[in-house]
């Protein structure tokens, strides 16, 4: 049976469509089957991110009842699979949020679902069909104060949140301190994403990360957050150089 989690924030441009794309990448390394699937209806981007933008079975069509989940998956280069939005100016039109329950015709080892920002109707609307979910943040507190929005709407409809994410992290005196995040929301952090180029330059390669750039910083950060969902240890594979340096110790 499939894992499906729904990737909220409280606010947009934290890096939730980037930590969908690049959990279910880093999944696919950790030998698991993984599908995102692009749940902002109204700005989808999932497509745009991973270079296939215009597709002929959106989401849209599923949900106006048109098409399957089946029918609509898309094979990515980095291994996974995704389900775009639909960029028509009238793509909304006859979409109904329930048929998102029909997600479970998919067999994959996990279902990621990337979720609008913020609380509106469509984010709630999606908030019926599922069970568990993710919340994504970076820690600056704007972003945390949202999040915590978020977290307590979740608990109000007795949903399952699996953990918090931080995206962007300095690790300067400018962030919130992971201790602080905890404590204000009430939920473990599961993940801490450092800020890295890499992830701008693998928008523009149409790629994931962690497939584009397995040695980089942002990598590392999500092949650590995907072998917690795996169940598995990760170990960091050392550098070449370290590797030198070590043998001299």
């Amino acid at each position: 049976m499939s894992r499906i989690i729904g990737l909220v924030s409280g606010k947009g441009g934290v890096g939730k469509t980037t930590t969908a794309v690049n959990l279910a990448s880093a999944l696919v390394e950790h030998g698991l089957s993984a599908v995102v699937i692009d749940g902002n209806l109204d700005t989808p981007n999932v497509g745009v991110f991973l270079g296939n933008p215009v597709v002929d079975v959106s989401i849209h069509r599923v949900l106006q009842g048109k098409d399957s989940f089946l029918n609509a998956t898309e094979s990515h280069i980095s291994g996974l699979d995704f389900v775009a939005g639909g960029l028509a100016g009238n793509a909304m039109r006859g979409v109904k949020h329930s048929r998102l329950k029909k997600i479970k015709e998919l067999d994959h080892d996990f279902v990621l679902v990337d979720g609008p920002a913020g609380l509106g109707a469509d984010v709630q609307e999606m908030v019926k069909c599922l069970d568990e979910f993710v919340i994504v943040t970076n820690s600056e507190m704007p972003a945390i104060t949202d999040a915590l929005k978020t977290v307590k709407y979740l608990e109000g409809k007795k949903k399952k949140i699996v953990g918090i994410v931080v995206t962007r992290v300095k690790k300067d005196n400018l962030d919130v301190s992971l201790n602080s995040i905890e404590e204000m929301l009430e939920h473990p952090v599961i993940g801490m994403i450092p800020e890295d180029d890499h992830v701008r330059e693998s928008v523009f390669l149409k790629d994931t990360a962690v497939s584009a750039f397995p040695s980089s910083a942002v990598t590392k950060g999500y092949l650590r957050l995907g072998a917690g969902f795996a169940g598995i240890e990760y170990t960091e594979e050392m550098s070449i150089l370290d590797k030198i340096l070590g043998w001299f110790k």
